[in-house]
């Protein structure tokens, strides 16, 4: 089953987004596989996934995610609270969102509060079942406000 939302979920991206070319995360990757229930939604998650060009997690990427984890809980938003608590984000979105921040990709996820503005904008969200509220976000990531806050951040 888990397989079938992916596959919307990438379906919904490509129906607005034609001119894109679709890239997975491994982490993403690792999500959807643990969550898969018997070895038939594991192959067929494969199988789906495996279209899509990937985007490794090496150790350059580790590091670029503890960086960002580090900027987004510095950050301070127009109400003097922070963006986001650093124990708060998950190894595996804070990578996620690093991916998406140092390639310049949109970033499409289910849970709209584990990419906090003002480094991310939603570009759009859209129901993905009719029989369903779950929603799709697709975000994109604020590259220069990021790169500013990481240059005070290296200061500190």
């Amino acid at each position: 089953m888990r397989h079938k939302k992916c596959a919307s979920v990438i379906e919904s991206v490509l129906g607005k987004y034609t001119d894109i070319e679709v890239y997975v995360s491994d982490m993403t990757f690792f999500e959807l596989i643990r969550q898969c229930n018997n070895i038939n939604e594991i192959q067929k998650t494969r199988e789906l996934l495996n279209q899509y060009g990937r985007y490794c997690v090496d150790t350059d990427m580790i590091a670029y995610a503890t960086y960002y984890i580090n900027v987004l809980s510095k950050h301070k938003k127009s109400d003097g609270k922070f963006s986001i608590q650093s124990k708060q984000l998950s190894d595996s979105d804070a990578i996620i969102g690093a991916t998406a921040m140092r390639d310049g990709s949109l970033l499409c996820t289910t849970d709209a509060t584990d990419f906090p503005p003002p480094f991310f904008s939603e570009v759009s969200s859209d129901i993905l079942f009719a029989e369903s509220t779950d929603k799709i976000f697709v975000f994109k990531p604020d590259i220069d406000l990021y790169d500013r806050s990481l240059r005070k951040f290296i200061k500190l």
